[in-house]
């Protein structure tokens, strides 16, 4: 029996070890299937990650692009209004170039006619000179004649130069039928002096 139970402890043995060989196979398996499920998740996060990585960088590619087109499209532009703006400084430049021209012109028609305005000025003022010449001679003449005039006795000068009022004939004198009558001599006048 000695051989038996040595049989069967040697297969309760193997049966043991059998059973622990599973268990740690079992166990492998496990740390594995977890070691797999670990790598997994951080595998599916990590293509999570890539995949939005991915359409981060190639959204910004696209805008790349688009701000390329849009800096090539503001580039033309910029391009096109700049060679409008010279054109137009072209323009400028050429108008301002027949204006000083044009405006020369008129300073040397302006200088010819200030030269003649200034002669006939000069005329003028030679003339001016002996006019008020004359015309202080006239003053004086007239200050004269006017002082000769106040200085003497105004006469009230009512009718005719000798120093009467008249009125013509009329209803009011049945006597005389025609001629003028006589109405007032005044004082220190002709006709008061020759005792009219």
């Amino acid at each position: 029996m000695d051989g038996r139970t040595s049989m069967t402890q040697a297969k309760g043995v193997r049966a043991w070890l059998y059973r622990a060989i599973l268990l740690l196979l079992l166990a492998g398996l496990a740390i594995v299937a977890t070691t797999y499920l670990r790598q997994d998740a951080s595998l599916r996060e990590e293509i999570i990650r890539l995949r939005a990585d991915s359409s981060r960088a190639e959204a910004n590619e696209q805008e790349r692009v688009r701000l390329q087109e849009v800096d090539a499209e503001r580039v033309r532009a910029l391009a096109a209004g700049l060679e409008q703006a010279r054109g137009r400084l072209r323009e400028m430049d050429a108008a301002r170039t027949a204006a000083a021209d044009a405006a020369s012109n008129r300073v040397s028609t302006l200088q010819a006619e200030n030269t003649l305005l200034n002669a006939q000025l000069n005329d003028v003022t030679t003339r001016y000179a002996g006019s008020k010449e004359k015309l202080d001679a006239l003053k004086a003449e007239n200050r004269k004649l006017k002082a000769d005039f106040t200085g003497k006795p105004r006469v009230p000068r009512v009718g005719a130069w000798i120093g009467v009022n008249i009125r013509e004939v009329g209803e009011n004198d049945p006597a005389a039928q025609t001629g003028v009558v006589v109405v007032q001599v005044v004082e220190r006048s002709p006709a008061a002096a020759a005792g009219i």
